[in-house]
């Protein structure tokens, strides 16, 4: 039964009063959460699979671990409680405090918004994953993993498949932590509600499939008109393939807001003058307009050079095929899925595999079997030594800044009190530690640039890529990684988190072999919309970085094997700072037929 409803305000103001006593204020915190929510509290008897306190044996042990709150097949919460910082506090003191050296001025556990506290509560994500591992084989591997600062935070993390190995955060890395002010927000207490009740349905693939779906059947309909009409195929796959970048594009902030359905809306019921606008706004886009303003939708345009726009051959269209283009445009194309775009949209483009629109694709889940285990899950490894590796060369970093702090304290009160021989020994020893401190920080920000560099070198090559599913799959996972290296760099200094964010993971390093043509045109396509997705929900509106030039070998019609250099080398992306990336830009994926 649920409890009676609780204001946030009231939960607010109680709860950012607490000082910290994790055992205490935990299982009180939590049950005025569910409260909150308007969901029942946890059971007092375990076999119903939501309590505190839930046992789980080690694996191959003997001893007992605890899981603060468990939910069966929903979550697990680990909760701890940490300090709060004082307004008074410099930087310094912070620092102090930080390497231990003014213990006096230390509460029980890491003080917020320092290094420690974000170590802390990686480690207390660290330590649910460990209990998950260790539930009873019958227990189902939640959804969710939930890291709680009680009276401060949430740290959100979600693995949709269920499979116990990649708790990602959630919805995406700038936004999994939810403070205590944000619980005022219906949609973060919602956010919670649906992992207490149903945290399924918070699959951002599932909500994507069936938007896919619907975009893809009006893509087929679209198309089996089109071709009824006797034009070419593979013309009305490539004018088909123009049209739904630029409802992408208009989504994501690429071209004007609503510019590309407006100027279909514009466009007379019986498709009189399509052609004609459509086919300069193609011209337009290939070229950009500089400084000038575009003729048919009056704003300034990019310029999308990747050759996908250099042919602007627009194809006439009358009222029902143009109605289906206008439905096709309404939809959130912010909310397509890669990982099965390319499948439905390669079937709604080819006459013989429509029958199958929508079914027998290879779900996501699938494919993560094989990309996390052998791409992702090595680098998280490797991820985990280097990161571990940098914490501590920035622990004795703080150690040494502490060390010049108390020196440099005790070189004034020296000069004080006439010791000038002592004073000036302190002081040449403050410079020591200092020197010693910078050291120590190169060598942390070094772990995570090499890190970050290996990453950007990674090649990823799908010796029959199909229409990219598994490619898409392992481009995303990297880039998720990639956001973590990215958080981490960030306690280094914003800088050095600029510094890596010039140079980024990208559809270049991603190849494919696949003897069909258009599909391999698709595969490119899924890619860019994949990338441009993760990106401008991680940063906003920021313009995507350019990636590092090369030159680009030329598309071939010679038959070739895995090892061809035509097939499998890299190439340039073409996305320069100005421009934004459409589908064929400088062969992502090497045509073989």
């Amino acid at each position: 039964m649920s409890q009676p409803a609780l204001t946030p305000a009231a939960f607010i103001d109680h709860w950012s009063k607490a000082e910290a006593n994790e055992r205490a204020n935990s299982q009180s915190f939590l049950i005025g959460l569910t409260q909150l929510l308007g969901v029942p509290a946890p059971s007092h008897n375990h076999a119903d699979g939501y309590s505190f306190e839930y046992p789980v044996k080690v694996p191959g042990g003997t001893s007992t671990n605890f899981l603060d709150l468990y939910r069966r097949g929903h979550f697990v919460l680990e909760s701890k409680q940490f300090t709060a910082q004082k307004l008074e506090q410099s930087a310094l003191e912070l620092a102090a405090i930080d390497a231990g050296t003014l213990a006096q001025q230390k509460k029980s556990g890491p003080v917020r918004g320092t290094g420690s506290w974000d170590d802390a509560m990686i480690r207390a994500k660290g330590q649910a994953e460990r209990y998950v591992r260790s539930l009873p084989a019958e227990e189902p591997n939640p959804s969710f993993i939930l890291v709680c600062d009680v009276g401060h935070s949430f740290e959100v993390y979600a693995d949709f498949t269920q499979a116990g190995k990649a708790y990602l955060p959630f919805p995406d890395p700038r936004t999994f932590r939810i403070q205590l002010k944000d619980l005022e927000r219906e949609d973060i207490r919602e956010r919670l509600h649906l992992i207490w009740t149903n945290p399924t349905v918070l699959d951002p693939a599932k909500v994507s499939a069936e938007v896919t779906r619907e975009i893809a059947g009006y893509l087929a309909e679209l198309a089996k008109s089109l071709e009824q009409e006797k034009h070419d195929p593979e013309v009305v796959a490539q004018f088909l393939t123009r049209c739904l970048f630029c409802m992408f594009a208009e989504d994501v902030g690429l071209l004007p807001d609503h510019a590309f359905t407006e100027l279909l809306q514009s466009v007379p019921g019986d498709g009189t003058g399509f052609p004609e606008l459509l086919s300069t706004l193609f011209r337009e886009m290939n070229t950009g307009t500089g400084k000038s303003i575009s003729v048919v939708l009056r704003k300034k345009l990019l310029k999308f050079n990747g050759g996908l726009f250099a042919d602007d051959t627009v194809l006439p269209v009358n009222g029902l095929q143009l109605g289906l283009l206008k439905q096709a445009a309404k939809m959130n194309w912010r909310n397509v899925e890669p990982a099965i775009f390319g499948t439905l949209l390669e079937r709604a483009l080819v006459p013989s595999e429509r029958h199958a629109l929508g079914a027998h694709f290879t779900p996501r889940a699938y494919v993560e079997r094989l990309v996390l285990p052998t791409v992702i899950e090595p680098l998280r490894e490797q991820w985990e030594n280097v990161r571990a590796a940098a914490i501590t060369h920035a622990s004795r970093s703080v150690q040494h800044t502490a060390a010049a702090v108390t020196l440099e304290q005790s070189s004034s009160l020296k000069t004080q009190a006439g010791d000038l021989e002592g004073a000036k020994a302190d002081y040449k020893t403050s410079l020591d530690e200092r020197k010693a401190a910078d050291a120590d920080m190169r060598k942390a920000q070094q772990e995570i640039l090499n890190f970050h560099e290996k990453l950007c070198a990674v090649r990823v090559l799908d010796p029959a890529c199909g229409s990219g599913n598994f490619l898409y799959v392992a481009l995303q996972h990297l880039k998720i990684l990639e956001g973590e290296v990215l958080d981490t760099a960030a306690q280094f200094g914003e800088d050095m988190k600029l510094e890596l964010e010039t140079h980024t993971i990208d559809p270049h390093q991603f190849l494919g072999i696949e003897l069909n043509p258009r599909a391999a045109s698709i595969a490119e396509l899924v890619l860019w919309i994949g990338y441009l997705q993760w990106h401008f929900k991680i940063h906003g509106q920021r313009t995507p970085p350019r990636p590092s030039p090369s030159s680009a070998p030329s598309k071939t019609s010679n038959a070739a094997t895995p090892s061809s250099p035509t097939t499998a080398s890299p190439s340039p992306c073409g996305m320069k700072p100005e421009t934004s990336p459409p589908s064929g830009i400088a062969a992502v994926i090497k045509l073989i037929s």
